[in-house]
């Protein structure tokens, strides 16, 4: 599935995600050249890393943008693929990207497609994540504040495919992920009124109901749980970063 015209790169986070990342590489280890983002994972991420022969670019989980931005510029591909250690392209899509690396339309030189996403080996709807920027020609976008902008054109967005992403439901890393995630939306976000009462359970409620989590059974409930538990672990971080600042 090489593309001799119009080269494509794939960077990849990962962290920890000897679980997952065999199936993410398999799916994409024909489509071009892969860089790794790896935030000195302990387990046994980078020998699989190494056995797909790709290329490792470490750093701090509290300064993803500039090896996100590291990664952009010192790939090789005309066109980068983003994805996540847990996230599977479908062949379809694969096709799909190489077509329009060849012939895109005319000032949109990135696209966005869904992610849907499987908890615990089941589709969870009230997951799905819609228009997502994951594909972009090289010098069209960049990592602002842990987020991928783009800096010129339009963004085309793909209907009807879309990327897998597998959570594992492990509750030990998804805690532990938490408060790294918080750090880093601390970081990158201005002060704002905190509250740990009211805005965990408006996320709950967003996800649960709003987002119809109570259709996906237990799966829904846990997954919107969990929304729940980021919510109000930033929120109280929020409060306690403005008690430290106004002392």
């Amino acid at each position: 599935m090489k593309n001799d015209e119009q080269k494509i790169s794939i960077i990849i986070k990962t962290s920890n995600s000897g679980e997952t990342l065999i199936n993410t590489l398999e799916a994409i280890s024909t489509l071009g050249e892969i860089i790794a983002i790896d935030e000195h994972s302990t387990d046994d991420t980078a020998d699989i890393l190494n056995e797909y022969k790709v290329k490792i670019i470490f750093t701090d989980k509290f300064d993803c943008a500039a090896a996100y931005n590291q990664a952009i510029e010192e790939a090789k591909g005309d066109w980068i693929l983003m994805l996540e250690d847990d996230e599977i392209v479908q062949d379809d899509l694969l096709s799909e990207l190489e077509n329009y690396a060849k012939n895109p339309k005319k000032n949109k030189f990135a696209l966005s497609f869904d992610i849907k996403t499987f908890y615990l080996n089941k589709e969870i709807k009230c997951a799905k994540r819609k228009n997502v920027l994951k594909f972009f020609k090289k010098g069209y976008c960049e990592f602002k504040n842990a987020n991928l902008k783009i800096k010129a054109g339009k963004v085309n967005k793909i209907k009807g495919k879309c990327i897998l992403k597998y959570v594992s439901g492990d509750i030990a890393k998804f805690l532990n992920n938490v408060v790294d995630k918080n750090r880093i939306k601390l970081k990158n976000t201005d002060k704002i009124v905190p509250s740990p009462v009211l805005k965990p359970v408006f996320e709950f409620i967003k996800y649960y109901i709003f987002k119809l989590g109570f259709i996906d059974g237990y799966r829904g409930f846990i997954y919107a749980k969990e929304r729940y538990i980021e919510k109000f672990a930033l929120e109280v971080m929020f409060l306690e970063k403005n008690f430290k600042e106004n002392k």
